[in-house]
């Protein structure tokens, strides 16, 4: 028992290493941009705190920080939660530490799928370029 209540106090650390590192992410790249203007515009687009902050930086900044590395740091941190989450229930269902999609042909299900759809050339068939992940996950299902 003593585990779980310890474990309980590690969760905010995570969680301010998981920010800290997104914040660094939103910062790298080719246009340079510090992490205190990185939280200043991502403050400014949050209603209550845009009046407390002063715009003194471009709008291109702007676009980059909130249109381009912003979503994709973002999608990047929800596609890891959900394979931590689809791998916790595999482990859980199966009840075997080591259970991955390969146990159950989930991995070649799709595979298969995307194979069909690459040599019979149906890429822009059905959902354009949608199709191809579409027809992998209907596959794995």
């Amino acid at each position: 028992m003593k585990n779980r209540h310890s474990l309980w106090l590690w969760i905010p650390v995570f969680l301010i290493i998981l920010m800290a590192m997104m914040s660094l992410s939103v910062t790298l790249g080719a246009a340079n941009i510090t992490w205190q203007l990185v939280w200043q515009i991502i403050l400014s687009n949050i209603p209550g705190f845009d009046q407390l902050i002063g715009e003194t930086w471009d709008t291109s900044t702007e676009t980059i920080v909130w249109n381009i590395r912003l979503p994709r740091v973002l999608l990047g941190a929800a596609v890891g939660a959900a394979l931590a989450l689809a791998g916790a229930i595999y482990q859980g269902v199966l009840r075997n530490p080591l259970a991955d999609p390969f146990i159950l042909g989930v991995s070649s299900g799709a595979s298969f799928g995307a194979a069909l759809v690459i040599v019979f050339g149906l890429q822009t068939l059905w959902l354009g370029q949608f199709t191809l992940p579409a027809v992998a996950f209907y596959s794995a299902l």
